[in-house]
């Protein structure tokens, strides 16, 4: 399961990683291509959900 949530957590971590290098260098509002905020809604909701879990499993 800690696997799972270090994957989650890379994935989320270059989703605003990316989001912030292209507006900033390219001027290119990533939100505005159709999936890109809802991979990142995704993975966040899946890290959100993992780490819950993770609390209350001890």
């Amino acid at each position: 399961m800690l696997r799972v949530m270090l994957l989650l957590f890379w994935v989320n971590s270059a989703y605003i990683v990316t989001d912030f290098v292209m507006y900033e260098l390219m001027r290119l509002n990533m939100h505005d291509f159709r999936g890109f905020t809802r991979f990142g809604d995704l993975s966040f909701a899946a890290w959100l959900a993992g780490s819950a879990s993770l609390e209350y499993s001890y």
